[in-house]
């Protein structure tokens, strides 16, 4: 329901409802947004990761 549509009414109740929808679909959208760009450059990074200490005795088992 938006402003555009024939249901809409212009009345304080309807602006405070679906004001707190969009902030809710704002707070989803950034969110999904950051966790996107956040995987994709530490993907890009080129950081050598440490040998883990345990795995060199997995031979051994």
């Amino acid at each position: 329901m938006t402003p555009l549509s024939f249901e809409w009414a212009w009345r304080p109740d309807y602006f405070v409802f679906m004001g707190l929808l969009y902030v809710a679909l704002a707070i989803i959208g950034i969110g999904v947004v950051y966790t996107i760009l956040k995987t994709w450059l530490d993907l890009n990074r080129e950081e050598v990761l440490p040998e883990i200490h345990e795995r060199k005795n997995y031979s051994k088992y």
